[in-house]
């Protein structure tokens, strides 16, 4: 690790005093949505001004906005397993509105799996 000289050693030229060195790293969380009207027809054109996205109250600037309509590709895996077999009903329909939700021209690929696949 290299450490940043301290500013005051290059004036005195006295040793180099060694400072800690200061590392960020930062992370962007996508956040996806859709939005709707109430009939479920889709609301086309809206900008990264329509939108404000909030954490623990506090308001984050939005830093990516991407409105693309691109075709999605999407793997939807289920677990089929007998310990999530009292859940099978939700899941169920959990999968069809993620497959309703889906454009004409997304695509969708389904798995599921037990013991295999």
């Amino acid at each position: 690790m290299l450490l940043p000289l301290a500013p005051d050693a290059l004036q005195t030229g006295d040793a180099p005093e060694r400072l800690p060195t200061l590392r960020v790293q930062t992370q962007m969380v996508a956040v996806t949505c859709a939005v709707s009207t109430s009939d479920g027809t889709a609301v086309r054109g809206l900008r990264r001004e329509d939108f404000r996205i909030f954490d623990d109250g506090v308001e984050r600037p939005i830093s990516y906005f991407d409105s693309s309509t691109q075709p999605a590709s999407v793997a939807l895996v289920i677990d089929a397993s007998p310990s999530v077999l009292r859940d099978s009903d939700e899941m169920k329909q959990a999968a069809d509105a993620l497959i309703e939700a889906l454009a004409p021209l997304d695509q969708a690929a389904v798995v599921d799996f037990s013991a295999h696949t």
